[in-house]
């Protein structure tokens, strides 16, 4: 089996059991608490979360590197499906356990993998490639998670994404343990040779990786390089805001249904319950095309044209702020509109008015918000395997994850009752600033590290 299919499927496998899940996250966790104390709860779980990938990614690296990228990625697997398992209860201390090691698994998911195939023999034009395919076809693997999703809820009640995305961990973990060879971010990978002087030396390469990089000297490398800190930089202000994006598109499009829909009536009462246009799963579906045809174009545009990832995200860190902002706009009129309502206005033969003007719009910029991602993903993964050495590649990575899981825990903690809009406007000048970061990278020039 070639390099490509031995990364591609556990990857896929591993990337459907997150997709899974995040459709119906937020419907199956609100369960488990009393209307009166959802947003509380609610936090705390996204706190327990998010927590445990900052803490996780100062050692995951490291971590990865000594019990082997192989070995490190099959620990997420397990991981997942453990945190899949937790939701079944109703038990808050099982909850929070699951929601930690889901984090753990987050984090190991975003540095393993990765690490894995960088330490392979394969040519680098083969890795970009690879790295632009798990985006574009990745996208196709997100839109069928998504009506996996959907069905799977249908037919198996509101837990049943979580079932099914324990499985495809699982089979992913069947992948890894059968097809890929185990190494510790400096011998090979993906080698068929096997004779005796080949392992002999691969050990020898493990106790030196092992024993000469340690993690002081990472954050040491990490901080002596203007281009490393700019390029990390560039990642927390696109990601931290991704992950607000993953917990507010839901509640946003609830909001915009609500109102959206105006009872005019002579009670002139909204409706109590009020579902949006799409969906869950649907609406995931549409996320996930917007991001598979977002990469596209960079695989198009990379092949037809000089191009290349800085200026490619330059151009992603501004739709996306810009996506966002509008967005925010959109939710924000909506509740001006909502309050001036004239609600005198009774002369409709059905008794009420059903409006979804503001739904189309944040459906609309939450799209090309999506589309912006498919584009990011490839490009900055280039970016990665360009400017990171191998050596500390697994160290750095996970690094990088530190403060922008920061970013979202203190917007969590914020005691201020921030809206939604609120939210998304924040979100969007930390795109901004990304745009002057990545600016400034690529006007060092690319200068690659040995």
């Amino acid at each position: 089996m070639n390099v490509r299919l031995r990364y591609l499927l556990p990857y896929f496998c591993v990337s459907a059991c997150n997709w899974l899940q995040g459709p119906y996250f937020y419907s199956v966790y609100k369960t488990k608490f009393a209307p009166e104390n959802v947003e509380d709860g609610l936090k705390i779980i996204y706190i327990c979360g998010y927590t445990m990938s900052l803490l996780s990614s100062i050692f995951a690296g490291f971590w990865t590197d000594r019990l082997g990228r192989k070995g490190a990625s099959m620990c997420c697997c397990f991981l997942y499906i453990l945190s899949c398992i937790s939701v079944h209860s109703n038990y808050m201390p099982t909850l929070i356990i699951g929601r930690i090691l889901g984090g753990f698994a987050s984090t190991l998911f975003h540095t393993a993998f990765e690490s894995w195939l960088n330490d392979s023999k394969t040519d680098s034009k083969i890795i970009s490639e690879l790295f632009y395919l798990q985006t574009s076809l990745g996208g196709i693997v997100a839109i069928l998670s998504g009506g996996i999703s959907f069905y799977s809820t249908k037919y198996f009640g509101l837990f049943g994404s979580f079932r099914v995305s324990a499985m495809f961990s699982l089979l992913g973990a069947l992948f890894i343990g059968l097809f890929w060879k185990e190494n510790y971010g400096g011998g090979p990978c993906g080698n068929n040779n096997n004779n005796s002087n080949e392992n002999k030396s691969s050990s020898n390469n493990i106790e030196v990786a092992v024993k000469t990089i340690p993690l002081s000297k990472v954050i040491i490398e990490l901080f002596n390089n203007q281009s490393l800190l700019l390029l990390g930089l560039s990642q927390i202000l696109f990601e931290a805001p991704m992950h607000v994006f993953i917990m507010l598109w839901n509640p946003a499009l609830q909001d915009a249904a609500n109102n959206d829909f105006l009872n005019v009536k002579q009670n002139q009462e909204k409706l109590d319950v009020v579902s949006p246009l799409l969906a869950p799963g649907v609406t995931f579906s549409i996320f996930m095309f917007a991001l598979m045809i977002g990469s596209h174009v960079v695989s198009i545009f990379s092949r037809k044209l000089n191009f290349n990832p800085e200026s490619a995200l330059i151009a992603v860190f501004s739709i996306a702020a810009c996506s966002l902002f509008c967005a925010s706009i959109a939710s924000y009129l909506s509740t001006i509109v909502l309050n001036n309502y004239d609600f005198g206005i009774n002369n409709y033969s059905n008794g009420y008015f059903y409006n979804n003007k503001t739904q189309f719009f944040v459906y609309f910029f939450f799209i090309l918000y999506e589309f912006s991602v498919g584009v990011y993903f490839p490009s900055i993964a280039v970016c990665r395997s360009y400017y990171i050495p191998n050596t500390i590649r697994a160290s750095i990575t996970s690094i990088y994850r530190v403060p922008q899981n920061l970013f979202v825990i203190l917007l969590l903690l914020y005691k201020a009752d921030l809206k939604i809009y609120q939210r998304l406007q924040m979100s969007a000048t930390a795109l901004f600033l990304g745009v002057f970061t990545m600016a400034y990278l690529k006007s060092k020039g690319k200068k690659k590290l040995e």
